[in-house]
């Protein structure tokens, strides 16, 4: 679950291929081999993601992720 500017984002992308998929749609095409690295602030690919996640609200990722086919929601409740 990561941060997003509104809320909070789920990303399932746990197959490779759906890894691929979401790093290319969503235009992080240097965290593709980034796919098991820790969720750490240590960890710039983690850091990369996280401030990826902040540029837009949870609805609106969960919108874009249904049109691009990635596996992605917004959190709720």
């Amino acid at each position: 679950v990561y941060q997003a500017k509104e809320g909070e984002v789920a990303l399932a992308a746990l197959e490779p291929h759906l890894w691929a998929r979401f790093c290319q749609k969503a235009g992080l095409p240097e965290l593709l081999g980034a796919a098991f690295s820790p969720a750490s602030p240590d960890n710039p690919a983690y850091a990369r993601l996280c401030a990826r996640f902040l540029e837009r609200p949870a609805l609106l990722w969960e919108a874009w992720a249904r049109e691009e086919g990635v596996p992605l929601r917004a959190v709720r409740g």
